[in-house]
């Protein structure tokens, strides 16, 4: 008999499912969160740890088999001890057991028990039918407004022309009128015909000063479309991450192996990378990962795809 379904079977009831001098299966409640690296949300759910240290019966475990199978309490009791046995064993031997719909449980280099959940069930019936989703992330357009060139005020043709005449009238009607009356042309003054003569004026400036013509060609509003402006943005600079975790996919004891692994991930997308500090054997990385936080969260979403991924902290 295999424990795996009794203890997912409690862990939905209860918060703690002790196996009997084995350890614990403990569950704390996890608020709905948002992993900003792969811009998706998960429900509320239920975070599940394994302690050793709960190893006293509590009579949890064996009051299920009893009701599930209608057997004696020694006899459930009984049961419970051979599979605890066949863990320990498969455990001292480098195996690593995986307790369906709940974790993986394998010993590290200090024959300590350890687990990872897995992200498949969640066991908090109040998130029943909740589903962890995907968002993409809103893209800021960026608007170009061209400027509008000035309107140049023209002069109508007929003006001109009557600015011309009036002028040209006056001083016509003025030599008829000095050759009938016989006056003298250069004893008139203009002012006889309404005009004063205008002062010579001179405009004293310095020698740096430079008097610019006004530009009316359209080609200079081009280049002020041109010119305008640029919007700036600001790219931050992105810091190297500390490996301080990895992901481990597979060890190999012969390197080529390992590359050919390494280059298998990087075609599927992942950042993989080789690390050779577990038990001289050539380790292969998904990722790697400055916070334990990051790295348990990425775990979580490839324990769907690959199961015997784990985590690895660097020394």
């Amino acid at each position: 008999m295999k424990l795996d379904q009794h203890i997912a079977d409690l862990l939905y009831r209860y918060d703690c499912v002790i196996v009997p001098d084995f350890g614990g299966f403990v569950a704390n409640y996890q608020p709905a969160k948002i992993n900003s690296r792969t811009n998706t949300f998960s429900p509320p759910a239920k975070q599940l740890s394994f302690n050793r240290n709960l190893k006293s019966n509590d009579g949890l475990l064996a009051s299920h088999i009893i009701e599930k199978y209608k057997v004696s309490y020694e006899e459930a009791l009984r049961s419970i001890s051979n599979c605890v046995s066949e863990y320990k064993k498969e455990l001292q031997v480098g195996k690593r057991i995986l307790i369906e719909n709940v974790g993986v449980l394998y010993l590290d280099e200090h024959s300590n028990i350890l687990f990872e959940p897995l992200s498949k069930v969640n066991f908090l019936i109040d998130a029943f039918g909740l589903e962890k989703f995907h968002v993409n992330p809103i893209k800021e357009e960026t608007k170009i407004v061209a400027l509008k060139s000035p309107k140049i005020r023209s002069i109508h043709s007929g003006r001109i022309a009557a600015a011309i005449a009036i002028p040209l009238f006056f001083v016509g009607a003025s030599l008829i009128f000095q050759q009938n009356g016989k006056v003298n042309y250069n004893q008139m003054q203009f002012s006889n015909l309404g005009f004063s003569k205008a002062e010579t004026k001179y405009n004293v400036r310095d020698a740096n000063f430079f008097l610019e013509e006004e530009n009316t060609d359209e080609s200079a509003f081009d280049a002020m479309i041109k010119n305008a402006e640029a919007r700036t943005f600001i790219i931050e600079e992105i810091k190297p991450v500390k490996e301080n975790w990895f992901i481990v996919g597979g060890c190999f004891s012969e390197e080529e192996n390992a590359e050919a692994f390494v280059n298998k991930l990087k075609a599927e997308g992942y950042p993989a990378k080789q690390i050779k500090q577990f038990k001289k054997l050539h380790a292969v990385a998904y990722q790697a990962f400055e916070k334990e936080a990051d790295a348990r969260a990425f775990l979580a979403d490839l324990k769907s795809k690959d199961t015997s991924a784990w985590l690895l902290k660097k020394k």
